[in-house]
């Protein structure tokens, strides 16, 4: 069975590290279930390359089958706006359930205009050519890519269900969209 016939998860990102070289080099593996995950790196790793990775001090292999480079405008749009949410946020609150639903909202990609919503609640409205400016930056200085991991390893399997253990399942983007809006209702 193919890996993106299972269920994959999105709603923590499971720290790992990943040898390259000669170093371990901390990531988060995304959207993965028991047969493999994404992650981003800023160093290249070529498809097909077995990598080793590691969760605390279990070790397993994997293997890279498909790489993307970020260059989707969209997409660094999205994540230079959850940095300023996460700004903002920080500064503003510390209570672990608006906490919680405000990291799990930006997590949650497509829903664009709920952070600049957001971003306006805290009044922290960013001018276009200032948001711009930022994404050009971050193209810059953030050059990443996006690997996509197979692996069916029993180490793996056994972060896997330990992680499902100790974490809920992320809500459907519909609630969190109404989740959010309901904050910014609250907030006013």
């Amino acid at each position: 069975m193919k890996a993106r016939a299972k269920e994959r998860y999105n709603h923590i990102g499971i720290k790992l590290q990943v040898h390259i070289d000669t170093a371990w080099v901390p990531i988060k593996a995304m959207d993965w279930n028991e047969e493999g995950f994404n992650f981003h790196l800023s160093q290249t790793i070529a498809k097909g390359s077995e990598v080793f990775f590691k969760n605390e001090q279990v070790q397993f292999s994997g293997t890279i089958v498909w790489v993307l480079e970020h260059e989707d405008a969209e997409t660094i749009r999205e994540m230079v706006l959850n940095n300023l949410i996460f700004k903002q946020v920080m500064k503003r609150t510390n209570n672990v359930n608006t906490l919680r639903r405000i990291f799990t909202m930006v997590r949650t990609l497509g829903i664009l205009e709920e952070k600049q919503q957001l971003l306006d609640l805290f009044d922290a409205q960013i001018a276009e050519n200032d948001l711009t400016a930022l994404v050009d930056e971050y193209k810059i200085t953030s050059e990443f890519y996006r690997y996509g991991v197979k692996t069916e390893t029993p180490e793996w399997s056994k972060v896997v269900q330990q992680t499902l253990k100790t974490e809920p399942k992320v809500k459907v983007k519909d609630e969190l969209v109404q989740e959010l809006l309901e904050i910014i209702k609250e907030s006013r």
